[in-house]
């Protein structure tokens, strides 16, 4: 009986173990955390991602698509929207495809939607970090681009976000930085850190939210990589998509 006992331990450890390992060094994405869409992966090249990391990619899965050229031409279901996890599904060849047609031209845009669940799952595994020891301060809205916050896009917008929108107030916290302007209340929340531009030197990923302080606005949210070169070295801003 008790061979018996030890011999049933022995294949629920086994099983467990085989279920959480992480090849390659990689991160697991376990179902889970994304039980809706049943997803699993691997994050090979994230060292950490943060609880709204977690949340902002679930949000991303579900972006809808409204030209499902390919989703349809992949499937015998024809509907009008899709996902970024259902575009996911039809595999990598996808990513190949450049201009030329309309139907390259759909992908195209449609390839904008999702870029940043692409930017995230294909994160190299970095080798040297100077980003950890980061303190994300007013500083940073030096950096940014003012176009982050310019809506005319007809119209020249200014360098940076301070010049842009006038920040007059900022509220640090170690999990955000919100700023208030002249117009808008601007938002930013660390989501992942990797090597997210291949040169070996760990980035970090987070989400910039704006809003305005009065009225309405037709403004989305950005997802930014910064990056840190050297001990003492400044914060330099890699991509905004």
């Amino acid at each position: 009986m008790k061979a018996a006992q030890v011999l049933i331990l022995l294949l629920i450890t086994g099983i467990f173990f085989s279920c959480n390992s992480k090849p390659d060094g990689g991160m697991l994405i376990k179902p889970r955390l994304f039980k809706q869409w049943h997803i699993t992966g691997y994050l090979k090249g994230i060292s950490l991602i943060t609880d709204d990391g977690k949340k902002r990619i679930d949000e991303l899965l579900k972006t809808e698509l409204y030209d499902c050229f390919e989703c349809n031409n992949r499937s015998n279901e024809k509907k009008d929207i899709c996902t970024c996890k259902e575009l996911f599904d039809y595999g990598d060849e996808y990513y190949s495809m450049t201009g030329g047609s309309d139907q390259n031209r759909r992908f195209s845009s449609m390839k904008m939607d999702c870029e940043a669940l692409r930017v995230l799952f294909s994160v190299k595994p970095s080798k040297i970090s100077f980003i950890k020891d980061v303190k994300l301060d007013e500083y940073i809205v030096d950096l940014l681009p003012g176009s982050l916050c310019c809506g005319n896009k007809n119209m020249e917008c200014a360098a940076t976000l301070r010049q842009e929108d006038k920040i007059v107030a900022s509220n640090v916290d170690n999990n955000f930085l919100e700023f208030k302007g002249y117009i808008f209340s601007h938002l930013l929340t660390p989501v992942a850190y990797g090597d997210f531009n291949e040169d070996g030197y760990e980035d970090m990923m987070f989400l910039y939210s704006i809003s305005a302080i009065e009225g309405h606005g037709d403004y989305t949210d950005k997802l930014v990589i910064c990056t840190k070169l050297e001990t003492n070295g400044d914060l330099k801003i890699l991509s905004v998509f």
